[in-house]
């Protein structure tokens, strides 16, 4: 069996890093696009379609039709694995844009399988979509093990003495974030008595005014990963307020990074975690109300969770490996 990813591994996005992961875990014979040029993406895809048994879609991009329609003349399934609802987002963050609309939706009806990257994913394409419910299905993303594995206990990371609690968001002015919720607890909880800042990482967005706005927010905007690991590293609780996630990595990393982490309902993410290990402190149940999310900050600054979630981690289970295992299985039935 012999799969040809079609996809963006290299611009460091959460679907190009997903998919750079799921490469590294598939064997050395597997099909991929190398080139960042688009005319060279297009022989590739020309000369991989044929020799493949099957062609697997990551991600968004208009370069998925011309998969599909190779696919249709060799007689090869294709599989689409969706990070994301481009359509529904877009809306979210208030920047509708039909083109990327109309491609996710051909790709949608033209693909064999589509996988979401996450259980909680899979059923709400199938509420959305009721029309694909039969050819939905779930290949969730692996996380890197290594991280958490060797992750050394040393203790709960905590403030200092008298210095404010650091705590980090990412996704800039991305509306569906809800960072601006964030900085309304924050601003509370000074305004309550209890010291803290926000750091917040991403590009602008339509919340990004309001975010500029709060007394204790700092707006970093784009930055290398090293930077964001060293942010991580430096901050000791992230929040993720996202009304809609399929997965998001983000939390996981802070995890690996020392930080305990605040998480919406709605992430996807939340799979990885063993039943019991997450407690109601850990959720945020409303990512409008700022109150609540303050007083879910003060539970978990007071109580934490970071060692507790990390316990919470079967390891065997959500690495890359076993994801490649079940694309794998999936890919056999089809053929």
């Amino acid at each position: 069996m012999k799969i040809f990813v079609v996809g963006d591994h290299k611009t460091g996005t959460g679907p190009a890093n997903a998919t750079a992961s799921l490469l590294k875990a598939m064997p050395e014979d597997t099909l991929y696009l190398k080139s960042a040029n688009k005319a060279a993406r297009l022989f590739e895809i020309i000369t991989g379609v044929p020799s493949c048994d099957l062609v697997f879609l990551s991600g968004h991009s208009k370069q998925n039709l011309w998969a599909i329609k190779l696919a249709r003349i060799f007689k090869k399934p294709v599989f689409f694995w969706m990070h994301g609802c481009v359509e529904y987002e877009n809306e979210i963050n208030e920047e509708p844009d039909e083109d990327m609309a109309r491609v996710e939706r051909q790709v949608l009806e033209q693909s064999d399988r589509i996988l979401a990257v996450s259980p909680s994913f899979e059923a709400w394409l199938k509420d959305r979509y009721p029309s694909y419910k039969g050819k939905i299905g779930c290949l969730q993303n692996g996380i890197d093990t290594s991280f958490f594995a060797g992750f050394k206990n040393e203790g709960q990371k905590k403030p200092e003495e008298g210095a404010p609690v650091r705590i980090l968001c990412v996704g800039g002015g991305m509306k569906r974030k809800r960072i601006a919720r964030v900085c309304e607890a924050v601003d509370m909880l000074n305004e309550d008595g209890i010291t803290c800042t926000l750091d917040i990482i991403g590009a602008k967005g339509a919340d990004s005014d309001l975010i500029e706005n709060s007394a204790h927010a700092s707006y970093r905007g784009l930055v290398s990963p090293k930077e964001a690991g060293e942010l991580m590293k430096q901050s000791d609780l992230f929040v993720q307020n996202s009304c809609f996630e399929t997965f998001g990595l983000a939390p996981l990393e802070a995890l690996t990074a020392g930080c305990d982490v605040l998480f919406s309902r709605q992430t996807g993410a939340l799979c990885v975690f063993d039943e019991g290990s997450l407690m109601d402190m850990d959720l945020i149940e409303d990512t409008e109300d700022s109150r609540h999310i303050a007083d879910r900050i003060v539970h978990i600054i007071e109580e934490h969770n970071h060692d507790r979630l990390i316990a919470g981690i079967d390891m065997q289970k959500n690495s890359w490996e076993n994801t490649v295992k079940r694309l794998f299985e999936m890919a056999g039935k089809e053929n």
